[in-house]
């Protein structure tokens, strides 16, 4: 079962940051989940949520520059920063949120595929079918993971729509015998967010991957 770092390192580092990337990867983890939004002079942006708060303010992504939001937030790191700092040691999954437009991404992965970078150094998930969708156009071979919160109708009919065994759950959702038999029929299951050891060790043999806020508890460190 592979580990991935659930937004770098949430639980040992701030989220979505450069710092957080690094910690991720001072442990052996098969991969690093980040999130992007895009800002309003087109700059793709680490951040799980659309608005950032500073001094109780809010500051909608899409409604700043990546200059004005750098003033009030520092750590926040580009797309292309991330994966530079990341830089093919493991491969990176990129959720791609709903209000985010696919093309920005997908220009921003095709820049680093001219320099080198392969298509398998990312994979994409969202909960939008439509940004899928244009992924799979601009990447046939990519690999995409339908996020869904507790619908597994709803996710295998969205992966098959997008020619993928891969599905992403949130764990409150999932069970054991629910888990064995995905895993018979052939399906990549993911979840997220599973932080507790005995969780881990319980849906380990059925489970293709999971997101994780500690990696620590679950990998060793690199020598």
């Amino acid at each position: 079962m592979k580990i991935i770092g659930h937004r770098g390192a949430k639980g040992l580092a701030a989220e979505n940051t450069l710092a957080s990337f690094k910690r991720a990867l001072e442990y052996q983890v098969d991969g690093i989940e980040l999130d992007v939004h895009l800002t309003k002079d087109g700059v793709l942006v680490c951040s799980h949520d659309p608005v950032l708060f500073a001094f109780a303010k809010p500051f909608a992504i899409a409604e700043h520059t990546y200059d004005d939001l750098l003033r009030n937030f520092p750590d926040l790191p580009t797309l292309e920063s991330a994966i530079e700092t990341v830089n093919r040691r493991v491969p990176m999954v990129i959720e791609v949120k709903e209000t985010t437009p696919a093309q920005p991404v997908i220009e921003c992965i095709q820049g680093f595929l001219s320099k080198g970078w392969q298509l398998q150094d990312f994979s994409f998930c969202s909960f939008s079918q439509w940004q899928l969708v244009e992924l799979r156009k601009a990447f046939p071979d990519a690999e995409l993971i339908p996020n869904e919160d507790w619908s597994s109708v709803k996710a295998c009919w969205r992966a098959r729509q997008l020619h993928s065994k891969r599905i992403s759950m949130n764990q409150k959702w999932l069970w054991r015998g629910y888990l064995r038999a995905m895993h018979n029929r052939g399906w990549k299951v993911s979840s997220y967010t599973i932080n507790d050891v005995n969780q881990f060790k319980k849906w380990q043999p059925y489970l293709y991957s999971v997101y994780t806020d500690y990696p620590d508890r679950f990998v060793k460190p690199k020598d």
